[in-house]
């Protein structure tokens, strides 16, 4: 590990851990972030968390960032974190939605007629990564973690 920060950027809600790393022989920040929930009056420290991480495009770094973004493709605020700097591991895989949120573990309640278990519905944990750096991430999948209400969403880097 080169370099570790334990608050990259401020994000009111929670700390964004990062450590560069060599990839292939070059260096690759590595990020984690979980910006607060945009529901129940928490849209503003949202938006502000999703800003705090856009301003990661204004530097020379090679970025993967993961984590609980409470953000689908959809949401034009996530939309905007990506710009033209970041993309979404997911939609550039094409290879549609990886739902994450809720997990079995959440739901294994919930049952409802015709149904049964309530699987996960939505994608808002994301691998995001510099666009035009070489950086690749692909083979998706999502993977249940016992003691959470999301699904893992894990890929491979791959290095040009």
């Amino acid at each position: 590990m080169e370099m570790v920060d334990t608050n990259l950027v401020p994000m009111e809600l929670s700390a964004v851990s990062a450590g560069t790393i060599q990839v292939g022989g070059r260096s690759v920040r590595f990020v984690s972030c979980h910006p607060g929930s945009p529901h129940l009056g928490g849209e503003g420290l949202w938006e502000e968390g999703l800003s705090s991480l856009g301003t990661l495009s204004a530097y020379a770094n090679s970025y993967v960032i993961m984590g609980d973004f409470n953000a689908t493709i959809n949401h034009a605020r996530f939309r905007e974190l990506l710009g033209t700097t970041f993309v979404d591991a997911s939609e550039q895989a094409g290879e549609g939605f990886h739902m994450t949120w809720p997990s079995a573990s959440v739901t294994a309640g919930i049952r409802l007629p015709f149904i049964g278990s309530v699987p996960a519905l939505i994608e808002i944990d994301h691998i995001v990564y510099s666009a035009n750096s070489g950086l690749f991430v692909g083979d998706l999948r999502c993977v249940q973690i016992s003691g959470t209400d999301h699904l893992a969403l894990i890929g491979t880097l791959e290095v040009s």
